[in-house]
């Protein structure tokens, strides 16, 4: 029994009043069989490791023998993973190497340093995974996510990416049928950015996304086919977000704020691109047309619409002829984008905290719906205090994110407050009353 419930209503009052702004924090739950929506979708979907065998791991050997079973295997992957590396790039045992139908599903917190291939492969699913590299430091080293060589069907969702050495996220080779969703992209300290006078990139090879990877090879005809939405291209991303060549990719409801871009989108040989509902916010050059010359290779086509620009200069025009997706999807409007994408809690990057974790059991009644909703949390005052603001007693259980109960209050009373535990680790709190429930997740301890 936990015993922070002050008995005192007077003191319960005095404490919610000096927390009258309260914030509550979402569960950001998710199902671990969850399908993309894009390319990956298509010709029979992206399905991972579903239906396999399920396991955890913790370490990198663990996370390495797994992924490369020739059976289908759900992966958690639990705390930091970390490989060796060295200034001039990684080595063998930092490479994570991934056979057909898996899926790598991070916890939360959940950590590589190291990076993932994908070489032939096909039915892959990566989500919820912190990705941490040497650094861009103009060596032509490995990227965190490398797929390449004929995979297909591959879906990366709800990851962090920074500091590959040669780039975050590249996709070459004869790749075919990718979506990357809920992606934050950036470089960070580790990564070598030298800016002009206007905040531009200078070049070296904070450079992101490569799509197709040159313009002579002419087996990705008919492929690199990519759909990328709700990405956070973020601090000192150069170029390649993405470039592309011979694909037809769907690039929409995503974020752009890297300061030191030279450039966004590069449209290049025979690619066709559909850019559409992005936010541009204080970047350079959102879309430029890539010819070379020295070969006479034209750029391809784009269609640009929907688009919001914020202090940002450059060509933001398409010619209209960009391909037409097969595959149904949302469009948000663009200026809905930036809050929902750099949320911390619920936006791009590795922000899933619960996976199969139902939010609520019961659907409560309006009445009770009323009575739960007067139930608050704060984090406020240095502590995180849950107050019952209802005329009714609630029950509280709390729990940490694997459902391990760590204490339970048989009865929170009206107007009481309790000061729940800090703890390293993130806490589901769920509160019930007349046979409904209502649950709140409250972040770890920073």
């Amino acid at each position: 029994m936990l015993s922070n419930i002050l008995p005192s209503r007077l003191a319960a009052l005095a404490v919610a009043a000096a927390i009258a702004a309260v914030f509550v924090s979402p569960l950001h739950a998710t199902s671990s069989t969850e399908q993309p929506t894009g390319w990956a979708s298509e010709e029979g979907g992206t399905t991972g490791g579903a239906g396999g065998t399920v396991v955890t791991v913790d370490n990198i050997d663990s996370l390495k023998k797994y992924a490369k079973e020739k059976t289908p295997y759900i992966i958690f992957l639990k705390g930091v993973t970390v490989g060796s590396y060295g200034t001039h790039g990684l080595q063998n045992d930092s490479e994570v190497t991934i056979a057909s139908n898996k899926s790598i599903l991070g916890l939360p917190g959940a950590r590589l340093n190291g990076r993932f291939n994908v070489d032939n492969d096909s039915n892959i699913i990566i989500r919820n995974i912190t990705i941490r590299m040497s650094g861009a430091v103009d060596v032509n080293g490995d990227d965190c996510i490398t797929i390449q060589h004929n995979a297909r069907h591959i879906w990366l969702d709800h990851l962090d990416i920074a500091d590959g050495q040669d780039g975050n996220t590249d996709i070459v080779d004869g790749t075919d049928l990718v979506t990357v969703s809920w992606t934050k992209f950036h470089y960070t300290s580790l990564s070598y950015q030298h800016a002009d006078t206007n905040g531009i990139g200078a070049g070296w090879h904070q450079f992101c996304n490569l799509l197709g990877n040159s313009d002579t090879k002419s087996t990705d005809s008919g492929k690199i086919n990519v759909t990328m939405h709700h990405v956070w291209w973020a601090d000192s991303v150069v170029e390649r977000m993405p470039r592309v060549r011979f694909g037809k990719v769907h690039v929409y409801n995503n974020l752009y704020t890297s300061k030191q871009a030279n450039y966004c989108v590069r449209v290049c040989y025979k690619s066709s691109l559909l850019i559409e509902g992005n936010a541009f916010v204080g970047t350079h050059n959102p879309i430029q047309y890539y010819t070379d010359d020295s070969v006479n290779y034209p750029p391809g086509v784009a269609t640009m619409r929907n688009n919001l620009f914020v202090n940002s200069d450059g060509d933001t025009t398409g010619d209209g002829h960009g391909f037409t997706p097969p595959y149904s999807y949302t469009l948000e409007d663009a200026s809905a984008i930036q809050a929902e994408l750099s949320n911390p809690n619920t936006g791009a990057g590795a922000t899933i905290t619960c996976w199969d974790c139902p939010v609520s059991t019961v659907e409560p009644a309006e009445a009770a719906t009323r009575l739960l909703e007067g139930v608050r949390l704060s984090t406020r005052m240095g502590s995180t205090i849950l107050f019952n603001g209802e005329p009714v007693s609630v029950s509280v259980r709390i729990s940490d994110l694997s459902g391990r109960i760590l204490s339970t209050a048989s009865r929170l009373g009206p107007g009481e407050v309790l000061v729940l535990p800090q703890t390293p680790g993130a806490l589901a709190v769920r509160i019930s009353a007349g046979g409904n429930e209502r649950a709140f997740l409250v972040p770890r301890v920073r």
